[in-house]
């Protein structure tokens, strides 16, 4: 008799002993815990299928009962939920498991295998008895593990693997049904069944992989229990945040807040999730290391088909670098909008009118109280040479071609020119217009801009 075969029945009878402890269990499983990933051989109490789980410490499925093996591991003795108050795990609670018995089998290298069964219904706790019932069975297992070896002439951590590195479903027979000499299940319904499971495996593991190769933080957590507390969180979650899933699971995500609990998306998050809706906020939270972060967040409903809120998925988003660029930019856009303005008061001060005439576009925009220089309105400036309709004639063409040749970049026009306003008052102002190629219009390009300032008072030469 080939050594897989041994070892399928090996499992299948122990796991197989462990149901007989009680009617309603749930579940009885096999750990095996070796290096970084986890192995289960589980069977559950609706069929007598046994499926085999691989998976790592990242898992959705998984991830919780990691830490309870790991505890266990530690102590190096059988555990019950019933006795030990410190177990407070999200993963026993967030199943409705109202009660675990957990005992280690044996520890080879760094490959730890563990005997776990649990219940979801209230009236089983299991006993002291029942803990040295599953203890016992640890042991014959580790015995039959041993002969194994020796007679197939190998370490027991190569005959461990043997059934670690196998591919097949591991099968159960029913009370009163036939099997071949290996006790694995040859009826068709039980082939469907076992493919039928493995199918829904595999879109759940292509889920998980999913959500564990994004970029996004993804947490999931228990709308059933108390405070909503996180059950699962992504290696991205860890890498955007800095804690780790030990760090993470079976808190509220609020720890992320610091002292800040007094944002105006916080009151949106506590109506959604009263509501069991939908919500996106941005968030004011804080890495690991202090850092302060803008978390984009996305809670999303998971209902069940009785109708029933049972879990929130929550996507998050490190948006801080588009936040600081958006408020440089409202930034940039309220120093544009006050420029206008404060230029205005300036020249309402000076007595100065200030223009820009955009040559992509050719508008032109005037500062000030042109009016109140040469009787003209705004409306009517649509170029900088009507500027200068006022210039007295024996000044004007000289001042039109110092226009045109500032216009073309060659000079910067810095004139007093006489000009006779519509009453026929006559002024000396005083002309500056200089060609920007880039970085004074709002589209960067090149514009010509200057002053107009009436002198009259100050001077009474021309230049």
């Amino acid at each position: 008799m080939k050594l897989l075969p041994k070892l399928h029945s090996l499992v299948s009878d122990t796991l197989q002993d462990v149901f007989s402890m009680h009617d309603g269990l749930h579940k009885a499983s096999l750990y095996v815990l070796s290096d970084d990933e986890l192995t289960e051989f589980v069977r559950y109490s609706d069929n007598h299928s046994i499926t085999v789980v691989r998976s790592d410490n990242t898992d959705i499925t998984t991830a919780s009962p990691w830490k309870v093996l790991a505890d266990v591991a530690t102590i190096n003795e059988s555990l019950r939920v019933s006795e030990c108050q410190s177990v407070v795990d999200p993963y026993i609670q967030s199943n409705n498991i109202n009660s675990f018995v957990c005992a280690p089998i044996c520890q080879w290298e760094n490959t730890q295998l563990f005997l776990w069964s649990d219940s979801t219904v209230q009236t089983i706790t299991f006993s002291e008895y029942d803990e040295q019932k599953i203890n016992r069975w640890a042991e014959d297992f580790q015995s039959t593990i041993n002969d194994l070896s020796e007679s197939e002439n190998t370490s027991v951590v190569d005959t461990v693997n043997v059934l670690l590195d196998n591919k097949e479903s591991v099968s159960t027979l029913p009370n009163g049904q036939s099997s071949n000499e290996f006790g694995v299940k040859t009826l068709a319904e039980s082939a469907v069944r076992i493919e039928g499971l493995e199918a829904v495996e595999t879109h759940l593991r292509i889920y998980e992989r999913a959500v564990k190769a994004t970029n996004s933080g993804v947490t999931i957590t228990d709308a059933r229990l108390q405070d909503y507390p996180i059950i699962y969180s992504n290696p991205a979650f860890e890498k955007m945040t800095g804690y780790s899933f030990a760090e993470t699971v079976g808190r509220n995500a609020r720890f992320l807040q610091g002292d800040e609990n007094d944002q105006s998306a916080l009151h949106v998050i506590r109506e959604a999730l009263d509501k069991g809706t939908h919500c996106k906020v941005t968030l004011r939270n804080y890495k690991k290391d202090g850092l302060l972060f803008w978390n984009e967040l996305t809670l999303s409903p998971i209902i069940d088909s009785d109708g029933f809120l049972t879990h929130y998925i929550g996507i998050q988003n490190d948006i801080t670098a588009r936040v600081d660029a958006e408020r440089k930019l409202l930034d940039a856009k309220e120093r544009e909008l006050k420029v206008p303005k404060l230029l205005a008061q300036a020249a309402s001060l000076a007595n100065v009118v200030g223009w820009q005439f955009d040559l992509n576009s050719g508008k032109m925009l005037v500062v000030g109280n042109i009016y109140g220089l040469i009787n003209q309105k705004d409306e009517n400036i649509m170029t900088p040479s009507h500027l200068f309709d006022c210039v007295l004639p024996s000044h004007a063409e000289s001042a039109i071609d110092n226009l045109d040749s500032a216009l073309a970049g060659d000079i910067e026009l810095n004139r007093v020119l006489p000009v006779c306003v519509e009453n026929g008052q006559e002024k000396r102002l005083h002309y500056i217009a200089k060609l920007f190629p880039t970085g004074v219009s709002r589209d960067g390009g090149p514009c010509l801009a200057g002053t107009l300032q009436d002198v009259t008072d100050f001077t009474s030469t021309f230049v």
